[in-house]
């Protein structure tokens, strides 16, 4: 039999993360999660949770690994992952006995029955090419970074790196201190997103590609924001939710190449998330989100700004607009409205889910301090529009209505056919923002 925990800790040490005794779950816990479900996990999957299982930083960074107590069984398969805003899950075939040491890994979409695709005809392969993809695409690693690229890289890439695999056409790479993933984008374009252990190692990586940064940073109070600025125009600052990042929330759907055509982008990573810092200590969060956003405007040399925020980036948009309104020329709430002081809905966010990241975890434990008073409410002069998703009934009803009722001027836009989670994916939602946009700056 292989050696897989021997791999594991290899691919690990190789990005800068020696695995410790703690990183990993006792097999008591594995056993009694096993005997709870009715299987037993192949080999390959064992492993890894025996050496890594509790490397939270790597295992959380984007997609999450799920710890054993929230495995479940869909649709015949175990599912041990789920991908970041809980959209698909991966999973493996189960029963009393396992299929192999090294079965299949199989994706499916987060829907009732949960459909099955294969992933990977190897858990092992899958389980490096995710560390790889949680490194560089998910921010894991210290040191991050993307870029545009042509296709042609993609030759130098598999003549003079180790190729670990394919996962959703991104395929991994790696060499010692680097982990790059090679994407192909919605828009047909072609950007590598890369992860290092020291920032010389990103610099050769850059150096040695000829790769142009998309995302520069600044430090604010020792922490590392990442953004980007694109187009020419009024500024619009862009704040993503809670476990998503500026890529993957406003680049991916298209909402930032659409804006830039008429405005200056100006989508930012919070701490937390994405390729900004990560860290863990409560002081990093809270109000200091709100002030991040005012800082990243100073750095850049604006006065004013239309404001968008998405879920966790709504709720910092709010309490700017309360804090700074001279700052703000026109803000959009999307998925998100009124989070008040107290209640389920400021406790939905105080307990959330152990599978986040413990800069996620601690983000969210925080954000009671950015709720808003109805006299706050009551006192923001700025316009603000608010996007939700027409089957989004949590937020509709915990924090939209609640707003409504305070603010019927405040236009509220369904986005059609969607909810929570894929709202930001639906054309109507960038459209939307556009049209909110030109009658603000007529």
């Amino acid at each position: 039999m292989e050696d897989f925990g021997e791999q594991y800790r290899q691919a690990f040490a190789s990005l800068g993360r020696r695995l410790r005794r703690r990183d990993g779950i006792p097999q008591r816990e594995l056993l009694a999660a096993e005997k709870q479900l009715g299987l037993r996990l192949p080999a390959a999957l064992h492993e890894y949770y025996r050496v890594a299982g509790r490397v939270d930083d790597f295992n959380c960074a984007h997609d999450r690994l799920l710890r054993p107590a929230d495995w479940s069984i869909e649709s015949r398969k175990l599912a041990f992952m789920v991908e970041n805003q809980a959209v698909l899950f991966y999973g493996i075939p189960t029963g009393p006995q396992p299929l192999g040491d090294d079965p299949p890994v199989f994706w499916g979409y987060n829907d009732e029955p949960i459909r099955w695709y294969k992933a990977n005809s190897r858990c092992s392969s899958f389980l490096l090419v995710m560390l790889h993809v949680q490194a560089a695409y998910g921010g894991a690693m210290r040191y991050c970074n993307t870029a545009r690229v042509h296709a042609g890289l993609r030759k130098v890439l598999d003549r003079d790196w180790s190729f670990i695999g394919e996962l959703n056409q991104m395929r991994a790479y790696h060499k010692p201190g680097r982990a790059v993933c090679f994407d192909t984008g919605v828009d047909g374009s072609w950007r590598v997103y890369v992860g290092a252990s020291s920032e010389a190692e990103l610099a050769a990586v850059a150096s040695d590609l000829s790769l142009r940064w998309e995302y520069p940073a600044f430090y604010a109070k020792g922490v590392k924001i990442s953004y980007s600025v694109q187009g020419e125009g009024e500024p619009v600052v862009l704040i993503h939710g809670l476990f998503g990042s500026s890529a993957l929330e406003w680049a991916l759907p298209g909402t930032t190449e659409l804006l830039a055509e008429k405005y200056q982008v100006i989508p930012l990573d919070l701490p937390g998330h994405g390729l900004s810092d990560k860290p863990t200590t409560e002081k990093a969060y809270g109000l200091e989100l709100v002030a991040d956003v005012i800082r990243l405007m100073d750095h850049l040399k604006v006065n004013k700004a239309h404001i968008i925020g998405n879920c966790l980036g709504g709720i910092v948009a709010a309490k700017l607009m309360a804090k700074h309104p001279d700052r703000v020329l026109s803000a959009t709430l999307a998925g998100m409205g009124w989070l008040r002081g107290r209640g389920f809905a400021q406790k939905v966010f105080e307990h959330f889910r152990q599978t986040a990241s413990a800069a996620v975890r601690t983000c969210a434990r925080t954000l009671g301090k950015l709720a808003l008073t109805k006299k706050e409410i009551e006192s923001i002069r700025v316009p603000v529009t608010i996007l939700v998703g027409e089957r989004d009934r949590v937020v509709k009803k915990l924090y939209v209505e609640p707003l409504r009722a305070v603010r019927k001027d405040w236009r509220v836009i369904n986005i059609q056919n969607a909810n929570h989670l894929n709202c930001q994916a639906k054309s109507q939602f960038k459209e939307e923002i556009a049209k909110w946009l030109a009658k603000q700056t007529r």
